[in-house]
């Protein structure tokens, strides 16, 4: 499917990247497909944040549009003011990524193709049974998590009454506002907040 996009991005007026994943994936498909940066040329490239933003100019995208809160939501604000009837927007993403720019993008009037370019795993076992280990050894005081996935994942390792007595002995901090709703949904608290995703 990507594929097929990609081989006729002539047709594509824009790209949508909610992940530094979704650029990697996307551009080295395009680059085995012999597809370089100048096909990029004239299309609109929106990114969730700063650092999705930075790996598609490493690959010679020019970036048009990077909300300043950098989230799903707020790349969906930034799209739906733009001028987007009638235009076709790709939009490679994870199998587990959120709607928000794709119905904002749908919502404004665009032709939306979404492309699952990457698919999103829980741990090796032997990875999530030394963090299951750790947790309720309490050999780690403090858990970092960086996605929405990466906190549904670890919660399933734990039944609920483990769940219970790790999160009062834990500090938990999330990456960015909706990696700490996911947090907060399977009732884990979270005490640190990164202010900038």
């Amino acid at each position: 499917e990507l594929d097929r996009s990609l081989q006729h991005l002539q047709n594509i007026d824009g790209v949508v990247f909610t992940s530094i994943n979704a650029v990697r994936h996307t551009m080295a498909r395009a680059a085995v497909l012999g597809i370089g940066g100048s096909a990029w040329d004239g299309k609109d490239v929106y990114a969730v944040g700063s650092k999705t933003a930075g790996v598609a100019r490493e690959y010679g995208l020019k970036v048009d549009v990077v909300p300043g809160s950098y989230s799903g939501a707020e790349l969906a604000a930034s799209i739906s003011s733009r001028p987007l009837r009638g235009k076709r927007i790709l939009f490679p993403r994870g199998n587990l990524g959120r709607d928000d720019a794709l119905r904002a993008a749908a919502a404004a009037g665009a032709e939306v193709i979404p492309v699952a370019v990457y698919r999103t795993a829980g741990p090796e076992e032997s990875v999530g049974g030394r963090m299951r280990q750790e947790l309720l050894e309490r050999a780690t005081s403090l858990v970092i998590f960086a996605s929405p996935s990466a906190a549904r994942h670890c919660v399933q390792l734990f039944s609920e009454e483990e769940q219970l007595l790790i999160r009062d002995r834990i500090v938990v901090a999330a990456i960015g506002a909706t990696t700490r709703d996911a947090v907060l949904s399977a009732q884990w608290p979270v005490q640190i907040l990164a202010d900038e995703a």
